[in-house]
């Protein structure tokens, strides 16, 4: 009988590490907690874990711990902690909302709320919007390569024009027009479930038509107006979610 060998185990998930003075934790299950004097955190999703540990000479670079979600555990041995190397603890929940942040002694912040104002103005705003978006757009196409679909041309065209585009509005635009094409491409494939349960659930169930509303028949994707409904679109998909997105406009935000 022949051996086999199996392939070890690589996660998709980037290594934990401390960038631009930000550590970001992001997924289920998270955990922050203190042993013999360094910090040990955890994050990940199913099983996809990643960990990290912290002692006192790597935390000179830390600044902030941003946790993206809203399962989890901390402890108050890691806020003393974290207090006592005056870094910042930040929790952000999947809907974007701030659930909790703590402010280090002698905290002086000015540079991040005054980056975070401008950020409308100067053209960082939309900057990161390009980037935020472009990343939940590559994750869609990877989507529809694995659902099957023949042509992504007019995919690709907005994914060039979203490079081009100048306001948010413009941004809005290209990621609703691509919500269109990508949220049409699931009408083809069927939802299974159970033989028992197929006689308790309506025909109209076991397919996906669109995403217009039973209410008023609208699609949520016709003008940039429209399109802010769509941001919430990537959970589920493979793409990032809006508590990553808030992640990620922290850590670009705390470098000016």
């Amino acid at each position: 009988m022949q051996r086999q060998h199996s392939t070890p185990f690589q996660s998709p998930l980037p290594p934990l590490e401390i960038r631009a003075g930000t550590l970001t934790l992001d997924g289920w299950g998270l955990s922050c907690f203190v042993r013999y004097g360094k910090a040990h955190l955890q994050d990940g999703i199913g099983p996809h874990r990643r960990s990290i540990v912290v002692d006192r000479v790597a935390s000179n670079r830390l600044e902030r711990v941003v946790l993206l979600g809203r399962s989890g555990s901390i402890s108050l041995e890691f806020l003393g902690w974290c207090r006592s190397i005056g870094a910042a603890v930040v929790q952000i929940g999947s809907d974007g909302d701030l659930l909790m942040h703590t402010v280090p002694f002698a905290y002086g912040g000015h540079p991040i709320r005054r980056a975070q104002a401008l950020a409308l103005t100067n053209g960082l705003g939309v900057t990161i919007a390009r980037d935020l978006i472009g990343r939940k757009l590559a994750g869609q196409r990877a989507n529809l390569v694995r659902l099957g679909a023949n042509d992504l041309r007019a995919f690709d065209r907005l994914r060039e024009a979203l490079n081009s585009a100048d306001t948010t509005d413009a941004v809005r635009l290209c990621e609703a027009k691509a919500a269109a094409i990508y949220w049409n491409a699931w009408s083809d494939v069927s939802i299974r479930l159970r033989s028992r349960d197929l006689i308790r659930v309506p025909a109209r169930w076991m397919r996906y038509d669109s995403r217009a509303s039973v209410l008023t028949g609208r699609a949520p994707f016709g003008n940039a107006r429209e399109s802010r409904g769509q941001s919430g679109a990537a959970h589920g998909t493979g793409c990032p979610s809006s508590a990553m997105l808030g992640g990620k406009l922290i850590r670009v935000l705390s470098r000016q």
